[in-house]
């Protein structure tokens, strides 16, 4: 098989007779559907196609947008007979030549029935479905690709274990029955690789700082099983002493209190001795969720010197970190910038847009505890409730049109930034929090996972999905079963 790529005044009158033949055959005749294939946009395209013993097997073009976009479109992507995967093959090539010789980002016009094919490709909807020519289409987008970004391997689909041992009553009861080793067998049959485990520092120090042995053992217990179940651990400290992202915590002065900050060091130096035989297994998350902006700097000088002193003992060990407004991608461009031995991988969580994912909840002060809403919002819809059910705080910053519905586009435009970043200073992506209130309808929590989990693929960005049980978000509670078995594939 023979894959041959020609600008149109390179073909051959016998070449342009097969492509146009080829191209009638499949979309007016097989498809019952009468239309003008040609359409004069060929002589401005490149043309590929698989040929085996001078018959050709798949065959696309590609052309620049006609409004000068920069953007690049492929189409009248064909195969002579289903199920060979040539046109697999055919799109493959197209887009090793196009990354290698043209890079653009690159847009096409996909039957329904596709969607699944082009998305293992890179590509992200970005819009409805539409008819053209009584077949149904949506429009979808592969971006234009930078360099390649680090993975963080093995901790690429996570779940999160909240309220077992931080957002908690730290009581043995709550230690030892919230979560249980028989959840950790689940969470390794759903396919996972990985538990993200938030800690407060009180399950380790009492008042004065001293150490409680027994948070420590709870602990190494929760590593072992992980590890039994062929998990790796991240260990998030969700709460310091003197912060919390919680208020209601009434946890202060971390960001100013040098005490504050000794203690901070020397627990992490304390965790880093303890799982130090892990390695391979297990990250260290510095801190959850730092909220103010003007905590950045002071935030940024702690945890280098966290950094520095936990390189001592542990040197290899992945070490987590995020900025301000609660891991928000806006700040990972203020973080600071490592150096290859640190290896830092920096953490960002995704609750967008928050006015769906938090409809209804009772801690935001401004929310109506009873509004609701669906997944299929127009970016108007997301502009407007998000200033009704947020206020001024929470501004919808995306440029998609008032009447476009939400799609996976979004979380692409999302996220470029992130990768901007990841791609610029070398180091990998992971995403330690998303998910959807228990009040949201079950249907609409798939729906939201199915646009945001093909762009964490495409990226190669690790995550953990908030939350295992309860805290409001919780996978095993009783909301979610009606669509459990399709959502976990997506984690």
């Amino acid at each position: 098989m023979n894959c041959i790529i020609k600008r149109f005044e390179e073909l051959t009158l016998d070449e342009l007779y097969q492509i146009l033949q080829l191209r009638s055959a499949v979309f007016v005749v097989e498809q019952n559907c009468p239309y003008q294939d040609v359409d004069g946009l060929d002589q401005n395209s490149v043309h590929l196609w698989l040929e085996e013993d001078g018959r050709m097997l798949a065959y696309l073009r590609w052309f620049p947008d006609p409004e000068g976009s920069g953007r690049l479109h492929i189409g009248r992507m064909l195969s002579a007979e289903h199920g060979k995967g040539w046109g697999g093959i055919a799109i493959h090539e197209a887009l090793k030549r196009i990354d290698q010789e043209s890079p653009a980002e690159i847009e096409i016009e996909a039957q329904v029935y596709a969607r699944g094919f082009y998305e293992r490709e890179g590509f992200v909807g970005c819009s409805e479905e539409f008819d053209l020519d009584g077949i149904p289409h949506l429009r979808m987008i592969r971006p234009l690709k930078g360099e390649k970004m680090k993975r963080f391997e093995g901790f690429q689909h996570g779940i999160d274990l909240g309220g077992w041992l931080s957002q908690c009553d730290h009581t043995q009861e709550t230690y030892e029955n919230f979560i249980k080793e028989e959840d950790f067998a689940l969470i390794a049959s759903w396919g996972l690789d990985h538990v993200r485990i938030p800690l407060d520092y009180e399950l380790f120090e009492d008042e004065q700082g001293n150490y409680r042995e027994e948070g420590f053992a709870l602990l190494k217990r929760a590593v072992g099983w992980a590890e039994n179940n062929g998990l790796n651990t991240v260990l998030d400290l969700h709460k310091t002493c003197g912060f919390s992202f919680d208020a209601g915590e009434k946890e202060e002065g971390f960001f100013t209190s040098e005490t504050y900050q000794e203690r901070f060091y020397r627990l992490w130096e304390k965790l880093a001795h303890t799982f130090a035989d892990h390695r391979g297994h297990i990250a260290f998350e510095l801190l959850n969720e730092v909220t103010r902006k003007e905590d950045g700097e002071a935030w940024n000088r702690i945890s280098k010197e966290c950094v520095v002193r936990l390189r001592r003992i542990v040197p290899d060990i992945p070490i987590l970190l995020g900025g301000y407004y609660n891991n928000g991608i806006d700040a990972l461009k203020d973080l600071w910038i490592p150096e290859e031995k640190d290896n830092i991988v920096y953490n960002f969580h995704c609750y967008e847009p928050l006015v769906f994912t938090h409809q209804g909840a009772y801690w935001i002060p401004s929310m109506d505890t009873s509004f609701r809403t669906s997944a299929d919002l127009t970016y108007g819809d997301i502009r407007r409730l998000t200033k009704e059910q947020l206020g001024d705080h929470f501004v919808e910053e995306t440029d998609f049109p008032d009447d476009e519905v939400l799609s996976s586009a979004y979380f692409d435009v999302l996220f470029k930034e992130a990768v901007r970043v990841a791609e610029e200073r070398d180091v990998a992506l992971y995403c330690g929090e998303y998910g959807v209130v228990d009040r949201a309808d079950p249907k609409d929590i798939l729906a939201w996972y199915k646009m945001i989990s093909p762009v964490f693929e495409k990226y190669g960005i690790g995550r953990a999905a908030w939350n295992f049980r309860g805290k409001d978000f919780g996978f095993v509670d009783e909301h979610m079963q009606p669509v459990l078995k399709e959502v976990v594939p997506l984690l």
